[in-house]
C-alpha cells in the first residue's frame, strides 16, 4: 500500500500536504534559511520550499538536496528548475539549489562547509537497511552536527486503521514496498532520544495526520510521527574525517531576483497606493455586483423577453445599505490630505465640502473606512519586491495615518478613491 495514495484519498488536506506544512512551520519557527534535504528523492519537500510563500516575509537562500537513486534525482532536477515565470515575475531574494547523487551513510566535506542550519530526513529512515540507518547516525549527528534536524517517519501503530495491512496479526504489511520497517511511537522516541543523549540534542516530538472523520480518535496517535532535534550550544567540535567529495554534484540552479536600485520610499509608497485603490475598488465591485443581483431578481418578473439592461447600477448611497460597515457621519470626513510635502498623491481633498466643490455629483468613490487584510497587500509580488520586508510595509503605511491605519493583520483606509462601477451591458 502506498502512504502516497493513503493521504490522497482519506486525509484532508493530504498526508503529504500536511508533512510539508508541518516541516515549513518548523523551519519559519527556528528562521532556518539554508536547508539540507537529506534523502530527498524526488524533491518534493525541496520543491515545495522553493516556492515563495505570500504570507510573510521568510524566505530560504540555499536549498540543498541528495538522494542515491539516479531515476528520481532526474525527476528531482525538473523539479527544481526555474520555470518561465521565474523570470517573469522576479523574487524578491535570491535563491540557490544544488542537488547531490550519493548514499546518506557516507561524510562529504562540502556538506559540513555549507552551513546549513536545517536538514531535513522526511519519510527517509524506513527504507534504509540496519547498517546505512547507523551510519546516517553517526555522520549525520556525529559529523556534520546541525542545529536543527527533523525526522518524520510512519507510524506503525496507525496502521491498525488501514485493514488492508492486516497490523498486529502474522500477515502484517508495510505501507510501501521499499519499507525496510515501520515503527511505533516508542520505538521512533527511543531512536531518537538515544540520538539526543549521545550527541547533545534536545527533542520534540509531534503527530502528523488523522484520517478524516476520526480526528478524537488518538489512541493509536497520528499517521505520521515527527521528531525535531536541535542541537544544544557545545564548544566540542565533530571530529575531523579525511573523506573529501564522497558525493556527485549534480545539479545547480541560480533563480533571478529583483535586482533592481532601491525606490525612494514616496515612490515606493505611491505604488502602494495604487494596488490598495485597486483592492479597494475590487471590494466595492462585490457590494455593485451584489446590490444588482438583488435589484434584478426583485424586479425580474416570469416574463422571459425582459430585458435586464433597463436596470441601472446603484449609486453609492444605494450600495450603502448593502455595504457591511457602512461610513457613519463620524467618519466621513476621514479623507484626510497628506501633508503639502507628500506630493506623491493629490487625489485626496482638503475637506469633504471642497471634495464636493471639485468633484463632479455624479462622481463615484469608494467607502471610507474600508478594510483591507495587510496580507493581500503583502501577496503582491511588486510591494514584496519593492518593501522586501513586511515591517518596510508596515511603517510606509503608518507615516500616513490620515490615509492608512495598521490595526493587527488588517489595514483600515481611509482614503476614497475613484469609482466606475461597469455598465449594465456588461454585466
Amino acid at each position: 500500500m502506498d502512504d502516497q495514495g493513503i493521504s490522497s484519498t482519506r486525509f484532508i488536506p493530504a498526508l503529504w500536504e500536511q508533512r510539508r506544512f508541518f516541516i515549513l512551520d518548523q523551519l519559519k519557527q527556528h528562521n532556518a534559511k539554508r536547508i539540507m534535504d537529506y534523502g530527498c528523492g524526488e524533491c518534493s519537500v525541496t520543491s515545495f520550499l522553493i516556492s515563495p510563500g505570500t504570507d510573510d516575509d521568510h524566505h530560504f537562500d540555499h536549498l540543498v538536496g541528495i538522494d542515491i537513486d539516479p531515476n528520481v534525482l532526474e525527476e528531482a532536477k525538473t523539479a527544481c528548475q526555474p520555470w518561465p515565470t521565474d523570470y517573469t515575475q522576479l523574487r524578491d531574494w535570491p535563491l540557490t539549489v544544488d542537488l547531490y547523487q550519493g548514499s546518506v551513510d557516507n561524510y562529504d566535506e562540502r556538506f559540513q562547509s555549507m552551513g546549513c542550519d536545517a536538514w531535513i530526513c522526511s519519510e527517509v529512515i524506513e527504507h534504509l537497511h540496519e547498517d546505512t540507518l547507523h551510519g546516517l547516525r553517526t555522520v549525520l549527528f556525529g559529523h556534520y552536527a546541525p542545529p536543527l534536524v527533523i525526522v518524520t517517519t510512519p507510524n506503525a501503530e496507525y496502521n491498525h486503521h488501514f485493514p488492508n495491512l492486516f497490523y498486529g496479526t502474522p500477515h502484517s504489511q508495510f505501507r510501501h514496498d521499499d519499507h525496510k520497517f515501520e515503527w511505533t511511537r516508542a520505538e521512533f522516541q527511543a531512536w531518537c532520544l538515544g540520538i539526543a543523549d549521545e550527541y547533545g540534542y534536545t527533542t520534540e516530538f509531534h503527530g502528523i495526520g488523522l484520517l478524516h472523520g476520526q480526528q478524537d480518535q488518538l489512541e493509536h496517535g497520528h499517521c505520521s510521527q515527527a521528531c525535531v532535534l536541535t542541537k544544544r550550544r557545545s564548544n566540542n567540535l565533530p571530529p575531523p574525517l579525511t573523506n573529501r567529495h564522497q558525493h556527485q554534484h549534480i545539479a545547480h540552479y541560480e533563480y533571478p531576483f529583483y535586482q533592481e536600485p532601491p525606490l525612494p520610499d514616496s515612490d515606493i509608497l505611491t505604488c502602494i497606493d495604487g494596488f490598495v485603490a485597486d483592492l479597494c475598488q475590487a471590494k466595492m465591485l462585490e457590494v455593485h455586483e451584489k446590490t444588482a443581483a438583488q435589484q434584478r431578481q426583485a424586479a425580474v418578473p416570469s416574463d422571459p423577453d425582459l430585458d435586464l439592461s433597463v436596470y441601472s447600477w446603484p449609486t453609492v448611497s444605494q450600495a450603502t445599505s448593502s455595504w457591511p460597515n457602512p461610513p457613519d457621519e463620524t467618519t466621513a470626513d476621514s479623507n484626510q490630505p497628506m501633508a503639502e510635502e507628500d506630493d506623491w498623491s493629490s487625489s485626496s481633498s482638503d475637506s469633504d465640502n471642497e471634495h464636493e466643490a471639485q468633484v463632479p455629483a455624479s462622481d463615484l468613490r469608494t467607502f471610507t473606512p474600508m478594510t483591507l487584510t495587510l496580507a493581500s497587500l503583502w501577496s503582491i509580488l511588486r510591494i514584496r519586491q519593492l518593501c522586501k520586508s513586511k515591517a518596510k510595509l508596515i511603517t510606509l503605511l503608518e507615516r500616513h495615518p490620515h490615509h492608512y491605519e495598521v490595526s493587527g493583520t488588517d489595514v483600515v483606509v481611509h482614503k476614497a478613491y475613484p469609482f466606475h462601477p461597469p455598465s449594465p451591458d456588461t454585466c
